[in-house]
């Protein structure tokens, strides 16, 4: 067998660990070997010559997971896709999901509709990354799909294990706001300051996923943003992690007790290996993980009129679930090991 993997692996740790842990669940479920992986970075861009000759040597197109129904123009997230079907070669979706923020008012590009349909009129079953995604596909009448999870949800080693459930919080990560917003920016900053406040003997981190400096993936604007960010973090102690580009630097968050912050794959890198996490849902990715995975600690920031509240009502949650013991989580680590069994169950589905 040989299989081509699509990703949208560019600098944002995020969208690696998305596809490394893609590719550790297919040598998992299957039996590929590397050398008969194709690895193509094709998020909105279009196939060559070239590597369409490539592709159509393989068995299937993967695609891992991501938020490939951000906008509804599904089409144009990858445009390739057209090419690859019209060439008798089947594509997989692994979890993709949507970003919106109103499920209700979600509707597909009439080109993004009748690719869907090309896609599975040929395949068992689709996988998709939350719950609303899946209502979103059914609506539009999509209806062979499961609820399979983003392949970043599963940490192997860490599958049908209880959460760690600190008795002291020694250590906290928070993950980064997106600065596209004065909202955030101060909300963030107010965070760090009242994260180090709460829990004055902690070791604190600070992570980037996005990562700190302007290059061609991080527009000048934002890069100040976000040094303004790291600014803030030196000043209160914290040590700052910058993984963007460089995915094997999540390990660190092994050691630490847990992670609060804005980035949806911090949250997830810490609920895949077991550890308490807590997530300011900034749209529909974060409120489909939260609903997903039953996470009840999780808030919406969006629509919110104090840019403090949000913070305060994480903290609360946090010293709530200290006094219980985090006894909560269990019901996500029940979660992920259901849906890693769909995913299984789709992998198995691969020709």
């Amino acid at each position: 067998m040989k299989y081509t993997l699509f990703h949208g692996a560019k600098k944002n740790v995020g969208d690696y660990l998305i596809r490394n842990r893609a590719k550790k669940l297919l040598f998992e479920y299957t039996d590929l070997e590397e050398a008969d992986l194709l690895e193509l970075e094709m998020v909105r861009k279009d196939i060559s010559e070239e590597e369409l000759l490539r592709v159509q040597e393989t068995d299937a197109v993967i695609i891992a997971g991501g938020p490939a129904y951000a906008s509804g123009n599904f089409a144009s997230i990858y445009p390739s896709l057209n090419d690859v079907l019209d060439e008798g070669v089947p594509v997989y979706p692994l979890g993709p999901g949507w970003k919106g923020t109103d499920e209700d008012s979600y509707e597909f590009t009439s080109e993004s509709l009748e690719l869907l349909e090309r896609i599975h009129e040929r395949i068992e079953f689709s996988g998709v990354r939350d719950l609303p995604t899946k209502r979103v596909l059914e609506k539009h009448g999509i209806a062979n799909v499961k609820l399979v999870g983003c392949p970043a949800w599963y940490d192997l080693e860490s599958l049908g294990k209880p959460f760690e459930k600190p008795s002291t919080i020694d250590s906290i990560a928070i993950s980064t706001a997106v600065p596209r917003s004065r909202y955030y920016r101060k909300q963030f900053r107010y965070l760090l300051r009242r994260v180090s406040e709460e829990f004055p003997d902690a070791d604190l981190y600070c992570s980037f996923h996005r990562g700190i400096s302007y290059d061609d993936h991080t527009p000048f604007i934002r890069s100040l943003h976000l040094r303004r960010f790291k600014y803030e973090a030196d000043k209160r102690g914290y040590t700052v992690i910058n993984p963007a580009y460089e995915p094997e630097k999540l390990g660190q968050y092994r050691d630490i007790d847990l992670h609060i912050g804005y980035r949806v794959h911090g949250h997830i890198s810490f609920l895949a290996i077991r550890h308490p996490s807590y997530l300011f849902q900034v749209d529909g990715r974060g409120t489909g993980v939260s609903e997903s995975l039953s996470a009840p600690s999780d808030i919406a920031t969006f629509d919110r009129g104090s840019y403090q509240g949000p913070v305060e009502e994480i903290l609360d949650n946090i010293n709530d679930d200290l006094n219980d013991g985090f006894d909560s989580f269990d019901h996500v680590a029940n979660a992920i090991d259901k849906t890693h069994d769909e995913m299984e169950r789709l992998i198995k589905t691969l020709p």
